[in-house]
């Protein structure tokens, strides 16, 4: 465990003993928690229609994202159960297997030569069908690799904004070392121009204070998510790439850690940016408006 990690984990169990002994005042609004366990029972258990709920499945929102002429990864194969997968010699060097709807790490197979990124070992097609499981139900997705915004041989860090409407509220940028050992990996939770968010965001996630340098494609990124978060005008967090060819569209987030694991003061606070049903006071617009960038600092 690097000293930062132990250093974060005694903060949280201090401040979770301070908040036992001097919570904070009610809000007067709900919790951001509480907005997303409600979209998700409004959307699925109600079964409300919504524009968004199209957005849902990765093949959908890449589909969308495509269709505003942003970059999203090639698409090799669609599979209907993991049963199908072809032996791994028939499919490209690089490839990204995941899941079509889960919107988690599990299930996803970063596969370089045979070999698994996040695992750090050979696998088989036998391992990976065994790993996930023959009688799983669930459709899953061949896809390329994204390589790192600056060259170097390790996968492209994903880069997270939650979006209400063009405005987001902070960033996340997590570099990927290991589905096994979770301390490996590292995350850095900031503003939308690259400065380290003054705000706890994760209860369980060590947070980076050192920011590292800013891809040279994010200022094209961020045009991206707002131009996006513009059109559907509702909150949403849209996962990206800074890639070795630019920012690559990756996915729609609806129900962001299914609402648990929020720290009290951020869930307070991004409740309080929750504007209407769904985020946002006002429906999509479907304005066409030039792609709003920042420029790179330093």
């Amino acid at each position: 465990m690097r000293f930062e990690q132990w250093l974060d984990r005694y903060s949280r169990a201090l401040e979770r003993r301070i908040l036992r002994l001097a919570p904070p005042p009610k809000p007067d609004h709900p919790l951001f928690s509480e907005r997303i366990k409600a979209r998700r029972k409004r959307w699925w258990n109600d079964g409300v229609d919504h524009p968004s709920k199209k957005l849902c499945p990765k093949i959908g929102g890449q589909d969308y994202v495509r269709s505003l002429g942003h970059a999203v990864p090639e698409v090799y194969a669609i599979l209907p159960r993991i049963t199908t997968l072809p032996h791994l010699d028939q499919l490209p060097e690089r490839f990204v297997l995941k899941p079509l709807a889960d919107n988690s790490v599990n299930n996803v197979f970063l596969m370089d030569r045979s070999t698994c990124l996040l695992q750090h070992r050979r696998l088989t097609r036998e391992d990976i069908i065994a790993q996930v499981g023959p009688d799983y139900t669930q459709g899953f997705m061949i896809e390329e690799m994204l390589m790192h915004h600056d060259g170097r041989h390790h996968i492209a860090n994903d880069i997270k904004f939650y979006m209400f409407g063009d405005k987001p509220a902070f960033v996340v940028m997590i570099e990927r070392n290991s589905v096994k050992n979770k301390k490996l990996n590292r995350y850095w939770y900031m503003t939308q121009d690259w400065q380290r968010l003054p705000i706890r965001v994760s209860a369980n996630q060590c947070q980076e204070q050192v920011m590292p340098p800013m891809p040279d494609c994010y200022p094209n990124m961020l045009g991206i998510a707002r131009d996006i978060g513009r059109r559907l005008n509702t909150f949403v967090r849209l996962d990206m790439y800074a890639t070795d060819r630019g920012p690559v569209f990756g996915e729609f987030t609806h129900f962001p850690n299914g609402g648990r694991n929020y720290t009290l003061k951020s869930d307070i606070w991004l409740g309080s940016l929750w504007k209407g049903e769904e985020g946002c006071d006002d429906p999509p617009s479907g304005r066409e408006e030039p792609i709003l960038t920042i420029a790179k600092a330093g």
